[in-house]
């Protein structure tokens, strides 16, 4: 075999082996941004079912069916939640427990805060990096007057 044949053989070789990686790892990244995309979707819809449930046991508003609900979305946490997100919500958790003899308003909200802006902050890091001076509480309608009221700070 002269040299010229093995150079063209040598280049097609490399062609098909450049060809072949490109595609894989084209397809290896596509596949990884899906499932990345895949889980920020369930991890937001987890979130949010937990947000709601809190909402149903704010004081006036509690029942043994949202206290259920509560109590489900806290536990499926634990499935794909971030560190920061399982800490910060059984800090929240600790906090809001009956057993805490101690809570306080500003604690309670506190732990909100920081609880929201982990899940923030797991869903979309970038977008959450300006929410320092954000604080977040719970709301809730008084029910003799339709009215809304703030029921933390």
């Amino acid at each position: 075999m002269d040299s010229s044949m093995f150079s063209v053989s040598v280049s097609a070789v490399l062609a098909i082996l450049i060809t072949a990686l490109t595609a894989g790892s084209t397809y290896y990244l596509t596949r990884r941004r899906e499932l990345e995309s895949d889980w920020r979707k369930i991890r937001f819809e987890l979130y949010r079912e937990f947000t709601v449930s809190v909402a149903g046991i704010v004081d006036g508003r509690s029942t043994p069916d949202s206290e259920i609900r509560y109590h489900d979305a806290f536990n499926t946490l634990g499935l794909v939640a971030s560190f920061n997100v399982l800490r910060t919500s059984q800090e929240f958790q600790l906090e809001i427990s009956p057993s805490n003899a101690s809570r306080t308003q500003a604690s309670h909200d506190i732990k909100y805060t920081n609880m929201i802006k982990a899940f923030r902050q797991d869903l979309s890091p970038g977008v959450a990096q300006g929410d320092d001076g954000l604080n977040f509480y719970l709301i809730s309608s008084r029910p003799w007057s339709g009215a809304t009221t703030q029921t933390s700070r």
